[in-house]
């Protein structure tokens, strides 16, 4: 009797000890629930150190014509370097629902520049001007120019996996301004005789996104978070080119230095895919229940696709209308290009939860 009845005790404490770890740990690592923070607002603040990068940055072209039945061409490029950007952006979570709705700005402007001087027995020019006919230029110099907006709207929900996998899985809209203004300079030792073309080019669209963003908790405090966006903009491309030459020669053609031309393009609507994507570490700090700190730090990149056209002169005449050629531009063939816009680089990130 008495061991029977030390049996029924020993099963009835294992029963409530399983009953009172299965209440304190309602979910295993395979369960997928909802969830939102204990705070309702977010602030972010993000700093941003990013590379442009394009598909048609180069200035000039350097032609060593010795010997001259071999001729060889070097391309010169700009080459860009990394430059300061930020992102800044508010939410507000919906408890009940477990959703919120975020709005964020990311603002990057930046310039580059490169330049270079040949001997006197080489030549230096545009692509469509290389070779005997551009032996007057002996120095180039070439300036690029970034201006790069974004705006997004998004709806987003809380899911989490098990209890150290959070994501935010999120749909909006996104609007954006893209402007590449290549400038590039070419002249003689002295600079009496020189040529400036001029290529801005942009793009301006909205629209629909997807987007996912994630926590991995590695140890209490310390996450491993990425972010992956799409978005297709619907908008309008733009760009033209403006030329000007300085030649002693054009006071004899009744011509006021400098002398203008321009190449005129109509705008054209245009459907670009960005991507986006983003790794990071972060520590997350939480006070007095409904107030939060996280500090992120990580790498990030976006590219946007065929959002820079341009309309370039191919060729010259081979027999200018005027002599010297250098008082002007005299196109036999045009070019149409499309090229990438991308930017790249480290990012260091401020959230407040409150």
């Amino acid at each position: 009797m008495k061991n029977h009845l030390k049996c029924v005790i020993a099963v009835s404490l294992f029963s409530l000890a399983a009953h009172a770890d299965t209440s304190t740990n309602p979910r295993s690592n395979a369960d997928i629930f909802l969830s939102s923070p204990a705070h309702t607002f977010e602030l972010e603040i993000n700093s941003l150190i990013l590379k442009p990068t394009g598909g048609d940055l180069h200035y000039a072209a350097e032609a060593v014509p010795l010997p001259l039945p071999s001729p060889h061409w070097k391309i010169q490029d700009i080459h860009t370097d990394y430059h300061y950007g930020f992102d800044i952006g508010l939410r507000g979570i919906f408890h009940s629902a477990y959703t919120f709705l975020s709005l964020n700005w990311e603002r990057f402007h930046a310039s580059d520049s490169a330049s270079k001087k040949v001997s006197s027995n080489n030549m230096i020019g545009p692509f469509f001007e290389i070779g005997p006919d551009a032996s007057v230029y002996k120095k180039a110099h070439g300036n690029v120019s970034f201006h790069f907006d974004e705006v997004n709207l998004d709806y987003g929900i809380f899911m989490n996996f098990g209890e150290r996998l959070q994501t935010n899985l999120f749909a909006g809209v996104s609007f954006a301004r893209i402007k590449q203004t290549l400038t590039s300079k070419y002249s003689n030792y002295s600079g009496s005789i020189r040529r400036t073309i001029k290529t801005p080019s942009s793009f301006m669209g909205a629209g629909p996104q997807l987007g996912l963003e994630f926590g991995y908790k590695i140890v209490e405090g310390f996450h491993l978070n990425g972010k992956a966006r799409a978005s297709l903009f619907i908008g309008t491309q733009k760009n033209h080119t403006s030329y000007k030459s300085f030649d002693p020669a054009l006071g004899g053609l009744g011509i006021t230095p400098p002398n203008k031309q321009s190449t005129q393009v109509s705008n054209a609507t245009q459907i670009v895919p960005g991507l986006e994507g983003a790794l990071g570490l972060s520590y997350v700090f939480s006070f007095r229940k409904h107030y939060m700190v996280k500090l992120e730090a990580g790498y990030q990149a976006q590219v946007y696709i065929d959002s820079i056209q341009s309309v370039d002169i191919g060729s010259e005449v081979n027999t200018p209308p005027v002599a010297p050629d250098t008082v002007g531009v005299f196109a036999r063939t045009f070019e149409k290009h499309l090229n990438n816009f991308a930017l790249s680089g480290p990012y260091a990130l401020i959230v407040l939860g409150f």
